[in-house]
């Protein structure tokens, strides 16, 4: 299996605290962690560790920890050479604190992934032409999104999309996407994208519910929708 994932890069840094600070106030961390991060490169990780021959496009800082990403990817297998250095933009990082019940808050700066752009997807056409899937995310630009999905359905790839974070979506882009994988919420703010959400949708969520939302996209895009739902699994339609 030949994928190309195209999307984002982050540097993690977690800190662990008893409980998480008031408004203007200064805490100190229980612990401290740094690792790699970012949605693309985790679908990336996790596709090379099951064999899938994986290509990563996507972007770097000229620092320290856009090198320990290309190296953690190369770790573990993954085609680094479409990972390319932004000269003006650092890596794109994430800044999290955690509590000892695992309530947490996330500041992303975008950095160096909001640099990618279509041009460096459409360099790499070769590949996409001779991949299996194509997998994106929304942690890029939307221009490069549609750009990856557009190719990979002009080449028979299979266009895989997982909407997150779940930002504005334009239906054309979506109309791309072959595989749609969402989370509930995600997939609850598509059902409003498409103009699908009604008061009955208020309040539900679980397994019974996650398939028929599943089906309504399903039928709704003609694509195949898996609704995951963290520790109780997933539901398919399609």
């Amino acid at each position: 299996m030949s994928i190309v994932v195209v999307g984002s890069l982050n540097m993690d840094y977690v800190m662990q605290v008893e409980r998480l600070p008031q408004r203007g106030e200064t805490i100190f961390a229980a612990g401290y962690s740094a690792a790699a991060g970012g949605k693309g490169a985790n679908q990336a990780v996790a596709a090379a560790r099951v064999g899938s021959q994986v290509c990563m496009i996507g972007r770097v800082g000229a620092d320290a920890a856009g090198r320990a990403l290309v190296r953690s990817l190369e770790e573990a297998g993954v085609d680094t050479s479409r990972v390319g250095e932004d000269a003006m933009e650092p890596t794109g990082s994430a800044y999290i604190t955690v509590d000892r019940r695992g309530a947490n808050t996330i500041v992303v700066n975008r950095g160096a992934n909001f640099a990618l752009k279509p041009s460096h997807v459409l360099a790499a056409e070769g590949l996409i032409r001779g991949a299996n899937a194509v997998v994106v995310q929304l942690e890029t630009p939307m221009t490069v999104v549609a750009q990856a999905l557009e190719l990979a359905k002009r080449h028979g790839a299979a266009a895989v999309l997982n909407p997150a974070p779940m930002v504005p979506l334009s239906r054309e882009t979506l109309a791309f996407a072959d595989w749609l994988i969402p989370n509930e919420t995600e997939a609850s703010s598509l059902l409003r994208l498409l103009d699908l959400w009604g008061e009955a949708d208020e309040d539900r969520l679980g397994g019974e519910y996650a398939k028929d939302v599943a089906t309504r996209l399903a039928d709704a895009t003609g694509a195949n929708v898996v609704v995951t739902l963290g520790e109780e699994g997933c539901v398919y339609a399609g």
